[in-house]
């Protein structure tokens, strides 16, 4: 028998000295023996065929030990999700910063004076920015008409003019719901793309050594992902390919396609020497692989009881010049429905590739975007049938057994409606108005329905001589804490203090198989891991225990590190004594891999197919000051009540909830890439607009929990979902505090001034008691 005690609980994170002193390492902080040092050439054109590349000059200065150009990588493209992009551009470039060439020296500066000298000569071709414009008969193909590409999900696919993908979904009949309806509102929105914001800008360290075996450290999540596609890439074993994860300083999901691990490869192999290769802010923003930007427009009917009736929807994501990730975005049309019931619908889902940078995965991909429109078109019908949007929301709010959004999987464990009425309760506690003052609500969904291959994540716990417990896991930390969860559970299943967990090296040549934190999914899957692993360390202690002691199992508890007989504490062993027992009897340590209970889990998700269990829904309120002489939008409080099925760690669940809100408003309020022909015009944290601690409210968070039967201890994802909503709650308190509708984000002043200025009465309020 084990008492639980330590989930539940605020445990201080068990590397948060190492942080806060400074003294943890990053990939930018390794530096092997003979280190050069990369510098990146990066196209100035849109798109233009590439004519010639002379090197000669930046060969010919001091200190430079060697150039590669798209002529020296493989024939390999690279991508997480879709391979449709060189290492180096190959015979032509797609976008402004597409990297051409690149330099490695003796120290950084010779290599960015190198970099300057080399000469590029293109030709110009006919290039595409608006995502509808490439859709045109007549637009400049982005990719060689005939080109295919490796699509992990669907094999080999071919793009359609600049179309990468186009996902229809329906059920029902919508057009003739239409017709039935007593309310129908229509309206088109806009998003623009934004960076992921980390603090660490992208870099590797990579080492080849005289028989090609491969080294490399990288800021990189999905460091088994790196391997598999450095290996393919340069045609070697995996066995020869090493990758280590050292700190990651930020992720938010930008840090998952190895594209930059490759050139740090090809130098290492041009010059014989380990290459380290760090991007600059100014590279990091041009390069990374971004937000989509979108366009939505949404057509919404009700009954004038207040019943959803019918939904259409189109929601064209931008996919820049490559669509790693960018395909599966046109999936997420189906967010178009929002957290609600509504039996006839018709959405699709377009991805579009323009002469723009790469688009990719940040935090909640695919979702801010619908959730924007469809919870700014509730406000909307909830004020033209008369009705409070809370009552509008729970009449028609998702619940127990009902289908998800794509009609494919029936939910398990909701907690929704639990989340409108907690937030509503508090609301009209605290929250108070004023002139020029609103409150919005918006609620979302996040969730999958997951099977056996959200499981694809493995442990091992292994109990040393000295009581030591290391745990073996292939989740590196982007800074999120999920490695101090990890130990907590650990510590939990062997009840012990979290400090005496060990996480062991994160590498692929001494850690079990990890895809890769994403998804809300690590808590999930490596938590469930990492659980089942410490249990089947325990089992073998109670079985050695149970024969050292001559008792049965049952008679056996485990408590502050050891295990007695029950009723008579002195007559036990503790875990230490118990490992240098194994080793003294076996030879070999009490290794738990969680095996065998990790199958029971895979046996109840396979005989579950067709049920999303502890899908994460959410609902976020924000009251606001609109000044109607500047259109400036001030936050002075918001409200965050999410589903988190079971908070193991309340304080880091409430944390990231925190931060999850301050990443939505940034999108809400401040960031935009700003693009001219393609060309970035605020590739630095001085132009692009990230929150400061002075610019975010008091952020008070409700954590229900409604717990998932398959996450550990109950708990679900909780790193997307606060995200989602951010945006539309922000639309909606403007337009309660000043009568106009905002369509566009970022919600800056000179778009509300401008709505200000085009509404004929801008004190209209809407209803929200």
């Amino acid at each position: 028998m084990v008492t639980e005690t330590l989930v539940g609980k605020s445990i201080p994170r068990i590397d948060a000295a190492e942080i806060v002193t400074g003294s943890t390492s990053y990939t930018a902080d390794i530096l092997p023996r003979g280190t050069l040092f990369a510098k990146l050439v990066l196209s100035t054109r849109a798109h233009a065929l590439i004519k010639r590349i002379d090197t000669s000059k930046a060969l010919a200065h001091p200190g430079v030990m060697g150039v590669v150009t798209g002529e020296d990588a493989p024939k390999y493209l690279v991508g997480r999700f879709l391979k449709d992009r060189p290492m180096l551009a190959q015979g032509k470039v797609r976008f402004v910063g597409e990297p051409v060439a690149a330099v490695a020296a003796v120290d950084k500066d010779i290599a960015e004076q190198a970099a300057d000298l080399i000469e590029v000569e293109y030709e110009d071709l006919p290039a595409v920015f608006d995502p509808e414009e490439a859709m045109g008969p007549n637009a400049p193909l982005v990719h060689l008409a005939g080109s295919r590409y490796l699509d992990g999900a669907q094999g080999w696919v071919e793009p359609k003019g600049n179309i990468r993908n186009d996902v229809i979904m329906r059920r029902g009949d919508p057009d003739k719901a239409f017709a039935e309806c007593d309310i129908i509102y229509e309206d088109t929105y806009r998003t623009h793309p934004t960076h992921q914001g980390y603090i660490e800008p992208h870099a590797v360290v990579a080492s080849v050594d005289s028989e090609s075996r491969i080294t490399l450290w990288a800021s990189n999540k999905g460091q088994f992902i790196v391997r598999n596609i450095v290996s393919e890439a340069f045609d070697l074993p995996k066995s020869q390919v090493k990758v280590i994860v050292t700190k990651i300083g930020g992720d938010f999901g930008g840090k998952g396609t190895p594209w930059l691990e490759c050139i740090a490869v090809l130098l290492s192999k041009k010059t014989g020497r380990p290459v380290k290769l760090v991007l600059s802010r100014r590279e990091d923003i041009i390069l990374a692989s971004v937000r989509h930007a979108s366009i939505i427009r949404l057509k919404v009917g009700a009954k004038k009881d207040g019943t959803l009736h019918a939904l259409k929807g189109e929601i064209i994501f931008e996919c820049g010049s490559y669509a790693d990730g960018g395909g599966g975005m046109a999936g997420r049309a189906s967010t178009l429905v929002g957290s609600y019931k509504i039996p006839n619908v018709e959405t699709r889902g377009l991805a579009i590739y323009t002469n723009s940078g790469p688009r990719g995965h940040v935090r909640a991909p695919g979702a801010p975007a619908p959730t924007f429109a469809i919870e700014s078109h509730i406000d909307m019908l909830a004020k033209k049938l008369e009705m409070d949007p809370w009552e509008f929301r729970l009449k028609n709010a998702l619940g127990e057994g009902d289908y998800d959004p794509d009609g494919h999987s029936i939910m398990r464990n909701v907690g929704l409606i639990e989340t409108i009425t907690k937030a509503r309760e508090y609301v009209h506690r605290e929250f108070r108005r004023g002139p020029n003052r609103g409150i919005g609500i918006a609620c979302s969904l996040w969730g999958h329905a997951v099977g056996p291959s959200a499981m694809i994540s493995g442990a091992y716990v292994r109990i040393e001589d000295d009581g030591r417990v290391v745990l073996y896991t292939g989740v590196g930390d982007q800074g999120a804490g999920q490695r101090a969860v990890l130990a907590q559970i650990v510590a939990n299943e062997l009840h012990i203090q979290p400090n005496q967990v060990v996480i062991g090296p994160t590498d692929t040549a001494s850690t079990p198989f990890e895809n890769g934190s994403g998804g809300s999914m690590t808590t999930f899957r490596a938590g469930n891991s990492a659980r089942f692993a410490a249990m089947d360390a325990r089992t073998q202690l109670f079985e050695m225990a149970a024969e050292r002691l001559e008792v049965g199992q049952d008679d056996l508890e485990l408590a502050n590190g050891r295990i007695h007989v029950k009723g008579s504490p002195d007559r036990g062993y503790t875990i230490a004594e118990m490992a240098r027992h194994a080793l003294d009897t076996r030879g070999v340590p009490i290794l738990g891999t969680g095996v065998k209970e990790k199958q029971e889990l895979l046996k109840s998700m396979e005989a579950s197919k067709g049920i999303m269990d502890g899908p994460a829904f959410c609902t976020q309120v924000a009251e606001v000051e609109v000044d109607p002489e500047t259109g400036q939008v001030t936050v002075l409080r918001f409200l965050a009540a999410h589903d988190v099925g079971f908070a193991i760690n309340p304080s880091s669940v409430e944390g990231q909830l925190q931060g999850g809100v301050v990443f939505g408003l940034g999108y809400s309020l401040t960031e935009q890439i700003m693009t001219s022909e393609g060309r970035v015009l605020n590739p630095s944290l001085l132009d692009y607009r990230l929150l400061t601690a002075k610019d975010v409210p008091n952020i008070e968070v409700l954590c229900i929990e409604v717990p998932s039967s398959q996450g550990p201890y109950g708990a679900k994802g909780v790193a997307e979902p606060p995200v989602i909503p951010t945006a539309a709650a922000i639309a909606n308190a403007v337009f309660d505090a000043v009568g106009v509708r905002i369509t566009e984000i970022p919600i800056n002043a000179e778009r509300v001034m401008e709505a200000l200025q085009k509404s004929q009465d801008g004190t209209e309020v809407a209803c929200l008691s």
